[in-house]
């Protein structure tokens, strides 16, 4: 073979790996970049959602104190409801006993009064089994979302220190591409000077 037709193809080989070269560090900019975006997506939802949750909370703790406040009147209610059964239970007891005996009684009317205050009593028991539930939801709420705005807090920090790695690294990979780019661009000069120079030795 001839030292130039030799110098050509050699030029030309070497054009074809620098090609190929590109081809794959192209490849792997492209692959950087839609990492980076799928990681950027991922930080942007974790802070949209950390940025909510203190409001649920707000709101949570806002229904908390208001179940708390009901549950210290439902309290106070059902001990009234109590003492009532007690005293109209009494009353009871008593005109029973004139009833026995024969006497002038009113145990009809001790007899209405004293279900409702029974009724009043199993009412307010109900209300305050009820806010109990109430406080007791509301504090697992409370619990369960400062625990997801810890938990989002570190998912965010994770991402966006994953987004500035990918940066890093996309900013390495854009220089390879542009190395490769400047060797191809050389590499294309030399193939067409050793062409030419074989076309005139032939």
């Amino acid at each position: 073979m001839h030292p130039l037709e030799y110098s050509w193809r050699l030029s030309m080989q070497i054009l074809d790996k620098y090609e190929q070269e590109l081809a794959v560090a192209k490849a792997r900019l492209s692959s950087a970049r839609a990492e980076r975006r799928r990681a950027e997506a991922v930080a942007d939802a974790a802070e949209r959602t950390l940025e909510g949750i203190p409001a649920r909370i707000e709101n949570a703790e806002a229904r908390l104190a208001q179940f708390q406040a009901d549950a210290r009147i439902a309290d106070r209610e059902l001990e009234a409801s109590e003492r009532a059964v007690d005293r109209w239970q009494l009353i009871y007891d008593q005109e029973k006993l004139k009833a026995d005996r024969a006497e002038v009684n009113s145990l009809g009317t001790a007899d209405l009064e004293l279900r409702r205050a029974q009724r009043r009593r199993a009412v307010a028991e109900m209300n305050v089994r009820s806010l109990d539930d109430s406080i007791a939801r509301e504090q697992k709420e409370i619990a369960a979302l400062e625990a997801a705005e810890k938990s989002t807090g570190r998912e965010l920090e994770k991402a966006r220190a994953g987004v500035a790695d990918l940066d890093d690294r996309l900013a390495g990979l854009v220089k390879d591409v542009a190395a490769l780019e400047d060797d191809v661009a050389q590499q294309e000069a030399e193939v067409k000077a050793a062409s030419e120079a074989w076309e005139k030795a032939k």
